[in-house]
């Protein structure tokens, strides 16, 4: 594959530039990570002082509001579910593949990403320290554990100064509710062609609240480890850009979007009269009345002996 081939070479030379550049900066950008954390702390430590009740808040407020959006994404999700097995697989891998083609992107230009991010971390800090001194101090309560300590957790670096508990991580504090789908659309999928060698894709897991804080792509790692996290990056980018040929492959042989479910229901209908009329005909053979005809010829002989004879007594 010419184009995959120089994909990597103009990220193996990047990988040289950026390695040298994130070394350079990554004490520069921990150190304002440690700055910000202990402001990060300082604010948690005096949003639990101010709000005790600050769980019951979140759970009757934010998680509440949150449900309203999150059933809307369920309604979409629920539509998308009438997609075939293998147009959902195939839509599925090209997801996969997207997220890990950015996060290769992401982690070459480590020292950007992680520096805007630091940045956009620093005027969130100084938006809820200000809301602490006015009437609308109550507002900081969601900026904080829903924006603010997201962004701030996901781009730490391997430290215990980071010590807030993953069960604050929103979808723990707000758990993401589950689809509830009651059509069974399984029992009108047909079964992959026996050529096509692909196996029936099986839908993913509903997700799970998570057990630590998650980290972005790139997050504050050891600049000894830096170049070799680029290589997984794109290792993982190139198993994903693999699954998703794959996946493509299994689609276009086992077509099962709504559009060819709809050409092939119209292609039935337009011969329904003409396979209809040959199943009856190879059903009924010659037809009723010429098995009939049949049937009554043997009497019809014995009727004709029958005649001759008495003609002859006669």
């Amino acid at each position: 594959m010419p184009e995959l081939r120089t994909e990597l070479e103009q990220v193996n030379k990047k990988k040289l530039d950026a390695d040298k550049e994130y070394t350079a900066r990554y004490e520069e950008l921990k150190k304002k990570w440690c700055e910000q954390n202990e402001l990060v702390l300082a604010i948690w430590r005096g949003l639990k002082c101010s709000y005790p009740r600050w769980e019951e808040y979140i759970k009757s407020c934010v998680c509440a509001e949150l449900s309203k959006v999150r059933k809307e994404d369920l309604r979409i999700a629920c539509r998308e579910e009438i997609k075939g097995r293998f147009e959902a697989a195939r839509d599925r891998a090209k997801a996969r593949h997207d997220l890990a083609k950015e996060a290769a992107a992401a982690w070459t230009g480590a020292v950007k990403a992680i520096s805007d991010q630091l940045n956009a971390n620093g005027k969130l800090i100084d938006e809820i320290s200000k809301l602490a001194a006015t009437e609308d101090r109550h507002a900081a309560i969601y900026r904080f554990w829903f924006k603010l300590l997201v962004a701030h957790a996901r781009i730490r670096p391997e430290t215990k100064c980071f010590e807030i508990p993953p069960t604050e991580h929103p979808d723990n504090l707000c758990p993401p509710e589950k689809l509830d789908s009651s059509r069974d659309c399984d029992k009108y999928e047909p079964p992959p062609k026996a050529s096509s060698g692909c196996a029936v894709p099986t839908p993913p897991e509903p997700p799970q609240p998570p057990a630590d804080w998650p980290l972005a792509d790139p997050w504050l790692i050891d600049p000894k480890k830096y170049a070799a996290r680029i290589d997984c990056a794109y290792d993982d980018y190139l198993k994903a850009k693999e699954a998703l040929g794959a996946a493509q492959r299994c689609f276009i042989e086992n077509t099962d979007d709504l559009k060819a479910v709809k050409a092939n229901r119209d292609s039935l209908w337009a011969n329904l009269q003409s396979a209809i009329e040959k199943c009856l005909k190879d059903s009924s053979g010659k037809g009723c009345c010429e098995k009939e005809d049949e049937a009554k010829q043997p009497q019809d002989t014995d009727c004709a002996d029958t005649d001759a004879n008495q003609t002859k007594g006669a």
